[in-house]
């Protein structure tokens, strides 16, 4: 079922937001602090130095994604927003970097700023189940199990009696020490 099926039968959209993370002002300003000691080196020719971390600064305060009624909109720093409506929404893609993108129906994508998979939870509360949540289902079927890492690196889930008859079949199979 697309999004564009749900388009009638969601409620009103309260209007959300995701920016990046204001922890990330912190490491603006310990930049902004280094910056002004390696510019107080040679002021003359490093007199620019210092704004990289305020330009971090302002892209921190200034992109976010919002969604709400309408739809999905991404605010950028440097280039023109973008935005995209429900009944044109098709779904949220993510890059192998982790950055979030939406698709419209004709295919075409933009950014979305501050959105990672981990966001799609508020993304999903906030719209209603526009956007879904794929990561609350998951959580709650690995709570209370068990993961096992064989030899080989891979993961295993089990739950507690999984676990104890593997444990089980370990102590029959493993070498007897000499």
């Amino acid at each position: 079922m697309s999004s564009q099926d749900h388009a009638d039968t969601r409620g009103h959209i309260s209007p959300a937001s995701v920016a990046p993370s204001r922890a990330h002002l912190l490491a603006a300003f310990v930049m902004f602090l280094m910056c002004l000691m390696f510019a107080g080196f040679a002021p003359a020719y490093l007199f620019w130095v210092p704004l990289l971390p305020v330009l971090f600064a302002v892209w921190v305060l200034r992109e976010r994604t919002t969604v709400d009624d309408d739809g999905i909109g991404a605010r950028y720093l440097l280039r023109r927003s973008a935005s995209v409506t429900w009944a044109d929404f098709r779904s949220i893609r993510f890059a192998r970097n982790g950055r979030g993108y939406a698709v419209r129906a004709d295919g075409t994508r933009f950014r979305l700023p501050g959105v990672s998979f981990n966001s799609l939870v508020t993304l999903s509360e906030a719209t209603h189940g526009r956007i879904p949540d794929p990561v609350t289902p998951g959580r709650a079927e690995a709570e209370g199990k068990v993961q096992v890492v064989n030899k080989d690196g891979y993961a295993v889930l089990m739950d507690k009696d999984e676990y104890e008859e593997y444990e089980s079949c370990l102590l029959y199979t493993s070498p007897s020490p000499r």
